[in-house]
């Protein structure tokens, strides 16, 4: 494997991050802690954190972005459309979101449902959402 030199490795502890949200809700009931991120730390196109669903009916709601995103479920169960399919989604499910797929996620189970996501991006902030309530 080759790394750029320029960055040295690092690690991250979720309870040293702090948790995130939307501005209101309409976007979902969901916080996140971003972990990686090239606004926070040297990341070499790498971004990614831990997000929350905490309660049964809790989702991020339907949205699009221009670039592909990795989840794995470390916790919980839940419902996932992805374009026109619809996955059931658990502990140690790992799912591949391409780019610009409309995607939402909704917890079904009475414990949180937590996921690690991924993006090919520096900076968490690159992800442009695209929220389909929010383009009518």
């Amino acid at each position: 494997m080759i790394t750029d030199q320029n960055t040295p490795p690092f690690i991250i502890n979720e309870n040293n991050c702090e948790h995130e949200k939307w501005p209101d809700k309409s976007r979902g009931d969901i916080k996140w802690k971003t972990l990686i991120s090239g606004d926070k730390m040297a990341s070499d196109g790498i971004s990614c954190g831990i997000a929350e669903l905490s309660e049964k009916e809790s989702s991020l709601h339907l949205h699009q972005h221009a670039i592909p995103e990795v989840y794995y479920i470390l916790q919980g169960k839940g419902i996932m459309p992805i374009d026109d399919k619809i996955f059931e989604v658990s502990t140690g499910s790992t799912i591949y979101i391409p780019n610009n797929a409309l995607h939402q996620i909704t917890n079904t189970s009475k414990k949180p449902l937590r996921f690690f996501y991924v993006f090919p991006t520096n900076t968490f902030s690159d992800v442009e959402y695209n929220f389909v309530h929010e383009n009518k």
